[in-house]
C-alpha cells in the first residue's frame, strides 16, 4: 500500500510548529525537507480546519484546537481520506485524487499514481485549485455547495480557454445530475482524451470535499460502471469517518 504521505506531514507539520510557535511555509518546509507549495496548501487547509491561524503576515501557529494532542488529532483527520484513496488506487489501478474545500475552491491534497500507465492529467499536481466548474472533483463538491451553480456560472464566464460547447446555464443541469447520481464527471473537458469521475464526501456540517480517480477515455468507457463504483465506495467511507 502506498505510504499515507499527507497524513504523516501533518503530523510533522503539526509537531514542528508547537516546538517553534511560530512559522513560515518557506522555514517548515526546509524543517521537513519539503516542497514549499505543498506545504502552503496543506497549512492553508489546516487553518480552514481550524487547527492553526495566520500571524504578523505569513507566519502561521498553531490554535488552542490545535495544541495539547492537537496533533494527532489532526492527522488522523487526513488519515481516514488518505486510507480510502490508496484503497481506491488499489482497486482501479488509477491515478487518484483527494481534494479538500476551501471556500469555494477546490484543492487537491493528495494524488497517487496510477499503476496501469503514468496518466497525469495536465497542470493537476498537490495545491491546485481552479477551474472547477470543468473538473469533475470541482463538480462534486459545488453541487452540494451553497452557491455553488452561481460559482459554476462565474467560472464560465471567467475561463480564458473556455470549453466550446459549455455554457453558464448548463451549471443547473449538470449539477442535478451530480445530487441524483452521487457522481460528477469530466469527459475529456479538462484534458482532451482523459475522463475523471469524483464523488464528494461529508461531514455533519456538510460537503468537505471530493475524491476522484482518472482515467483514459478508451479504458474508461470499458470499465465506467465499475470506476463509478468505487469512487462511490471510497467516498462513502470517508463521509463515516467525518459522521462517525
Amino acid at each position: 500500500m502506498p505510504t499515507l504521505k499527507t497524513a504523516d506531514r501533518v503530523l510533522a507539520m503539526v509537531q514542528e510548529l508547537a516546538s517553534k510557535g511560530e512559522m513560515t511555509a518557506k522555514e517548515l518546509s526546509a524543517a521537513l525537507n519539503a516542497n514549499t507549495s505543498t506545504t502552503y496548501n496543506l497549512l492553508e487547509t489546516l487553518q480552514a480546519r481550524g487547527w492553526v491561524t495566520r500571524v504578523h503576515g505569513f507566519r502561521y501557529r498553531l490554535t488552542v484546537q490545535g495544541r495539547g494532542n492537537g496533533g494527532l488529532r489532526a492527522a488522523v483527520e487526513f488519515k481516514g481520506p488518505s486510507a480510502a484513496l490508496a484503497t481506491l488506487h488499489e482497486r482501479t489501478g488509477e491515478t487518484c485524487y483527494l481534494a479538500i474545500k476551501i471556500g469555494m475552491s477546490v484543492t487537491i491534497v493528495e494524488i497517487i499514481e496510477g499503476t496501469n500507465s503514468h496518466l497525469r492529467v495536465a497542470g493537476l499536481r498537490v495545491g491546485f485549485s481552479g477551474r472547477e466548474h470543468l473538473r469533475a472533483s470541482g463538480r462534486a463538491v459545488l453541487a452540494f455547495s451553497d452557491g455553488g451553480e452561481e460559482r459554476f456560472r462565474e467560472l464560465v464566464s471567467l475561463d480564458p480557454d473556455p470549453v466550446a460547447d459549455l455554457k453558464a446555464e448548463d451549471a443547473a443541469r449538470i449539477l442535478q445530475n451530480v445530487r441524483e447520481t452521487g457522481i460528477a464527471l469530466d469527459e475529456g473537458e479538462f484534458d482532451d482524451g482523459i475522463h475523471c469521475a469524483a464523488a464528494p464526501y461529508f461531514s455533519d456540517s456538510g460537503v468537505v470535499g471530493s475524491i476522484a480517480v482518472s482515467v483514459p477515455t478508451t479504458r474508461y468507457v470499458a470499465g465506467a460502471d465499475v470506476i463509478r463504483g468505487e469512487v462511490r465506495k471510497a467516498a462513502q467511507a470517508i463521509t463515516e469517518i467525518y459522521t462517525a
